[in-house]
């Protein structure tokens, strides 16, 4: 019973006619014919050579990698050259403006903690560019509002501010400190 069920089924070890596909449900062309086992076909009495196929010259892609690593080394050396030269530019123009609009809150700071109270009367001289926020510093600071006086410095007098009372002083030397930063930042 068995074999009479499987003879209906199609074979697959053989081609397939349209009639036998059109039997069992399929449409479309036949698969085409597998052939039986071919000769081996003969060979050659000549071996046949290898590719020697060399591949890129590894001595110009060698001379082409040198070549980049060197260019990357310069543009590297030129961009931390540029960089250093625009940040020591940029110092030496805005670090003076800075400082002195910082400088003159900084002195009102210290001069209250370090001038005794006892002392009734200060004296700064300060630059003509640093006197008027000076000014300003020393009349919003309560503890020196009323004891303090600002003079402009003569061009002959050293540079820096200078504070002084009956029984002391004390000198602001800034430009030798923003001198010395801006020796720093070359060195750096």
């Amino acid at each position: 019973m068995s074999s009479h069920v499987l003879s209906r089924l199609p074979r697959f070890d053989t081609a397939l006619d349209a009639d036998t596909l059109s039997r069992i449900g399929v449409q479309g062309t036949p698969p085409p014919a597998v052939p039986e086992a071919a000769a081996p076909a003969e060979a050659d009495s000549q071996p046949t050579e290898p590719d020697t196929d060399p591949g890129p010259d590894l001595t110009q892609l060698n001379a082409m990698v040198a070549a980049l690593s060197t260019a990357v080394q310069q543009v590297e050396a030129q961009g931390r050259e540029q960089v250093r030269t625009v940040l020591q530019s940029m110092a030496q123009q805005l670090l003076p403006r800075v400082s002195e609009a910082f400088l003159a809150e900084e002195i009102a700071r210290t001069l209250e903690d370090v001038v005794p109270v006892s002392v009734s009367a200060l004296e700064i001289r300060a630059k003509p560019a640093l006197a008027p926020a000076l000014r300003e510093a020393v009349a919003r600071t309560e503890a020196l509002a009323g004891r303090c006086t600002v003079a402009e410095q003569d061009t002959s007098d050293p540079p820096g501010v200078e504070v002084s009372w009956q029984t002391g002083g004390l000198t602001f030397d800034f430009d030798s400190l923003l001198t010395d930063s801006l020796a720093r930042l070359d060195a750096a």
